[in-house]
């Protein structure tokens, strides 16, 4: 007997997103293309092929790396909207095949556990979904790690989509995490999100898990600004 989902596969096949080939989400050439994600200090900018923070820029509640796939911009831009903004949640697989290969790059990996930026409970009831667990779950599965719901959020505030410079952002996202209550929280974090632009939203969760008990804290998105 025939699943439902190979009579939809069937029926509405998949196309790609960027050039509409049929077969996938996105295919492998247009990945392939992609702008790779320029690594480097999140602060000044100092390119650095780790994702560190300059010695000058690290203080005691940055992230320890931060890492992404691809440059924010052009065709990766637009790969993103279609994950984030027109429920097109089966880019989450193709995508988290490069994530995981910049996580295999460390041989401790295997010592952390995933945990998703949240979302506000508005925004998660009109999206349908939370995009950063979408990924946490495929990377869950696909590097044999175990993804946590530790963070909440504390009060809705404006998209950061929708806030100016990166002063305004650090402002609008402060204080807007939360531990959750009466979970273990792990020493070593991947802290996982779709895009990281300004950096204040992961700096912000990351300061929070740190403050929390947390002692690694490595971010981890699909593109970087």
């Amino acid at each position: 007997m025939l699943k439902l989902g190979t009579i939809l596969d069937f029926v509405f096949p998949l196309s790609c997103v960027l050039c509409s080939e049929t077969g996938a989400s996105v295919c492998d050439s247009c990945l392939e293309v992609l702008p790779r994600a320029r690594l480097g200090c999140l602060r000044c900018g100092r390119k650095n092929p780790y994702g560190l923070y300059c010695p000058k820029c690290r203080g005691r509640f940055t992230p320890d790396r931060v890492l992404a796939c691809y440059k924010f911009e052009g065709a990766s831009r637009e790969l993103i909207h279609s994950f984030k903004y027109e429920d097109i949640t089966a880019l989450a697989s193709p995508v988290v095949i490069q994530m995981a290969k910049l996580v295999r790059g460390d041989e401790d990996y295997k010592n952390f556990v995933l945990v998703p930026i949240p979302l506000s409970r508005k925004r998660r009831a009109f999206r349908g979904y939370n995009q950063a667990e979408l990924l946490c779950r495929e990377l869950s599965e696909m590097l044999g790690l175990k993804w946590v719901e530790i963070l909440c959020r504390t009060k809705g505030r404006a998209s950061q989509v929708q806030v100016g410079s990166k002063a305004e952002r650090r402002r609008n996202v402060k204080n807007s995490f939360d531990v959750a209550a009466k979970l273990n929280l792990p020493k070593k974090v991947i802290l996982v999100d779709d895009v990281i632009t300004s950096g204040a939203t992961v700096e912000e969760a990351t300061k929070v898990l740190k403050r929390a008990g947390a002692e690694v804290v490595v971010c981890l998105a699909i593109a970087l600004a």
